[in-house]
């Protein structure tokens, strides 16, 4: 049992107040005068050590009722009984960090004692969700199962799980897990305290794009439990990308042996910021050619990776030089080029002259170790069915006659997509014809200077400039454009990519039959904007690309977690895939490749089909040093300063006090008590009475 106001006990050691007083019983003290005392018969007093309790019936109802008014002030309530679903708890929700930088030394048994801690207080009576985090959020214990498990032996449970977690090689999509973290939360409509906690070492190479996307909800506080690890001394070895990388000088480096043998693969190695250590070296493992070179603090660099005999050849290059190791191998498949036919449809098409967008697009389409461009351009007139066909990609300039419309309405029939550049003086026709529609329209903006804003990230056409330091597309200005009108049906089904600030429509996709039509409103010819002498505009054509055939262009982009689309190969049905650690798994081509959860070199298919792709870490993952807290708060998230205390939680001590009046407003005990304690005080007095009238007084009668 326990009590509300304890204090009030104290109350009961008002029961000896009535023993005191039946002990002290004495003949009167005072004397009263009286005539004669003759005709009264004499009654020995008693000794006055030899005086003992009389009336103990009375004796017992007195103390009874004092003690029963003392226990009902006190509050008594039972806490075995379980509180309704009205009752006071704290929603909790742990996130803990399981992403590739987890690996460091030390890392891992911080985030045990950090989780233990945070444990400590949740009691049985809340309501908790245990969540794992990396590039995506995971539920390992959730609000239902802690629920189901008997109240007393939930901890022992979730410690069960807790064991098994382990950390794994994804990227760190920290914006994500509190966006989903915070859903799960808000998901419980009930007035209880919302607390999250985040135990994670908060790397600055977290990404947390999708805070952008809503408000951070009023009633939900994070406590953030950092993990302190080592992060100075830090060198990242990442692949430079030929697409986003091309005409990047290297830095001059050191070899210790040359060879002309093969070919020299271009790799990015950045370092931490305050650190002491520039010197490293490059090697594949096992070979015997090395590179060496210096990056400074903070900096990254281009370089050249040794030679190899043969580039057909997987391999695994790794970096020597520093402290932390996780991040310092890079796995690369065969270079296996692949001939991509890209199809040009326009009017006055040339490479030469700079006026045309294909002089722009000739130039940014160099063979790679990955691809190979094969640019083909045609006009209406000389436009064959088999040109389209036979092409990978096809690019339309400006409207066209109605005959190469049926051609390209016929690729759209067939699942294919369609790039279309609206070109000055469209109006509309070729998008009716393809869209199967009347309703179209196009007209020349009156606006001659626009700037690209409302950009979606989240589109295969923008999302390699989903992180912060390359999303800024102020510097591309757009001269001319044209304004689209589509009708309500059909608009309802487009996906606006990017508006200028005229809010007009700057790139959609638009649904067509069975495949889209990637639009654009501008294009890229100096006459009507500056894209083609962006930075984005290498990148954005290979997104074009990725989006058009339905795969990546470039391998060596490849993370752990991504999901290999099913068109990656020419397989149909179910493909064998052997995973680095030679596992080999069955993939039914219908529907994307999910297990990429560790890096290394996955073959997919059988013999001299059999296709290698590398899958490496997240390039951001080695960027170890510390996030500035700032940049959450900026965000809107509520930063609570500990479990213990803080703003926006609840007090523990204060909790528990109100855990335990809803038990005692429950139970309702004082009123039984109070009860009681009027019927004995009742009984006592008429007892009292009782026997105050039979104490009379014996009188001789006189003879």
């Amino acid at each position: 049992m326990n009590f509300l106001f304890p204090l009030y006990m104290l109350g009961a050691l008002a029961v000896a107040i009535p023993i005191m007083l039946h002990f002290r019983r004495q003949p009167p003290q005072k004397a009263v005068p009286f005539s004669t005392l003759m005709f009264l018969e004499q009654t020995p007093v008693p000794p006055k050590t030899k005086r003992k309790l009389e009336d103990w019936l009375l004796l017992a109802l007195r103390c009874l009722a004092l003690l029963l008014l003392a226990l009902m002030f006190s509050r008594p309530f039972l806490p075995t009984v379980v509180l309704s679903s009205g009752g006071v708890t704290t929603n909790w929700c742990v996130l803990v960090d399981v992403s590739a930088s987890m690996r460091r030394e030390g890392a891992w048994i911080e985030m045990q004692k950090q989780l233990e801690d945070a444990l400590q207080s949740v009691k049985e009576s809340d309501t908790l969700t245990l969540i794992t985090f990396d590039r995506e959020p995971h539920i390992i214990f959730g609000f239902d199962a802690w629920k189901s498990t008997v109240m007393g032996s939930r901890k022992a449970a979730l410690a069960q799980v807790v064991k098994k977690i382990e950390p794994g090689w994804g990227g760190t999509d920290l914006g994500k897990a509190l966006v989903y973290a915070s859903e799960q939360l808000t998901s419980i409509h009930d007035a209880s305290p919302k607390r999250m906690v985040l135990i994670s070492d908060l790397q600055h190479g977290a990404a947390l794009e999708a805070l952008h996307a809503g408000s951070w909800p009023d009633d939900v506080a994070v406590t953030l439990m950092k993990v302190n690890a080592a992060w100075q001394n830090n060198l990242t070895l990442t692949p430079a990308s030929s697409a986003m990388d091309i005409g990047a000088e290297s830095v001059s480096t050191k070899s210790s042996k040359t060879s002309d043998v093969g070919e020299q693969l271009r790799v990015r190695v950045s370092n931490s910021r305050d650190s002491s250590t520039e010197k490293f070296s490059l090697a594949w493992k096992g070979g015997d050619v090395k590179v060496e070179a210096t990056v400074p603090p903070g900096g990254n660099r281009m370089i050249l990776a040794p030679s190899r005999s043969s580039s057909n050849l997987e391999g695994e290059l790794m970096l020597t030089g520093d402290k932390i190791d996780f991040d310092n191998r890079l796995h690369v498949a065969s270079s296996r080029p692949r001939e991509l036919r890209v199809l040009c449809i326009g009017k006055k098409l040339s490479r030469t002259e700079i006026s045309s967008p294909l002089f722009y697009l000739i130039r940014a389409l160099q063979p790679t170790a990955s691809i190979n461009p094969l640019i083909v351009e045609k006009d209406a007139v000389n436009l064959l069915e088999n040109d389209v066909i036979n092409s990978d990609v096809v690019f339309v300039f400006g409207e066209t006659n109605e005959t190469t419309g049926t051609l390209l309405a016929g690729a759209l029939q067939a699942g294919r997509s369609i790039v279309y550049v609206a070109d000055e003086g469209d109006r509309g026709s070729l998008l009716n014809q393809l869209c199967k529609t009347t309703d179209i329209s196009l007209t020349e903006a009156a606006t001659k200077d626009a700037l690209l804003q409302d950009m979606n990230f989240d589109h295969p056409l923008l999302h390699g400039f989903a992180e912060a330091g390359v999303r800024d597309f102020t510097k591309v200005r757009s001269w001319k454009h044209r304004l689209l009108q589509l009708p309500s049906t059909l608009n309802e089904k487009a996906q606006v990519i990017a508006r200028f600030d005229d809010r007009s429509v700057a790139w959609a996709e638009i649904p067509a039959d069975k495949g889209r039509i990637l639009y654009l409103a501008s294009g890229w010819s100096p006459s009507d904007s500056q894209l083609a002498v962006s930075s984005k505009f290498v990148p954005m054509l290979y997104a074009m690309f990725a989006w058009t055939v339905g795969d990546s262009i470039e391998q060596q982009g490849w993370t752990v977690g991504d999901a290999l689309p099913a068109r990656l190969g020419s397989w149909k049905g179910i493909v064998p895939v052997k995973t680095p650690d030679g596992k080999v798994v069955n993939w039914d081509t219908s529907a994307p490749f999910l297990e990429t959860q560790v890096p290394g070199v996955y073959q997919i298919g059988e013999g001299n089909a059999a296709q290698p792709v590398a899958i490496n870490l997240s390039p951001n993952e080695g960027h170890l040093a510390p996030m500035e807290l700032e940049r959450l708060k900026d965000l809107g998230v509520k930063i609570s300063s500990s479990l213990a205390s803080s703003s926006e939680a609840v007090d523990s001590s204060s909790q528990t006090q109100m855990e335990g009046y809803e038990h005692e407003l429950q139970q309702k005990g004082w009123k039984f008590l109070l009860l009681t304690a009027i019927a004995i005080l009742l009984i006592e007095t008429w007892l009292a009475g009782r026997l105050g009238a039979r104490q009379t007084v014996s009188v001789v009668t006189p003879t």
